[in-house]
């Protein structure tokens, strides 16, 4: 799926808001067929973003739609914010696997957090 990278950075950076001064903290994401969602509680309160995709989830990444992934937000923060293109091709295989994202020779893979 492609990932609009100012999108996505301006959802994190809102969740850091409510979320400890590091944001180093669980951010649940749930991609959907159309947009992305994120998701963080903290003792501070809790938050919510939403990115609109620019066009539909291919086949390969069906598998995770609509589950929630948690994420360290910080580690998400960092990769798209290092990516060097405003789009990002993103690969969500299953709940277990990390988030591939890619944009011409830049790759970086983010972990997902187990529950």
């Amino acid at each position: 799926m492609k990932w609009p990278r100012a999108a996505v950075l301006n959802a994190l950076e809102g969740l850091s808001l409510v979320a400890e001064r590091t944001m180093n903290s669980r951010v649940t994401l749930v991609p959907g067929k159309e947009k992305l969602e994120f998701f963080v509680e903290s003792d501070q309160g809790s938050a919510s973003g939403v990115v609109v995709l620019p066009e539909q989830v291919k086949s390969r990444d069906k598998e995770v739609l609509g589950q929630p992934l948690s994420i360290n937000g910080q580690y998400l923060a960092e990769a798209v914010r290092s990516a060097p293109a405003e789009d990002l091709e993103v690969s969500l295989c299953n709940r277990h696997k990390p988030l591939a994202l890619r944009c011409g020779p830049y790759s970086a893979l983010v972990t997902v957090l187990r529950n």
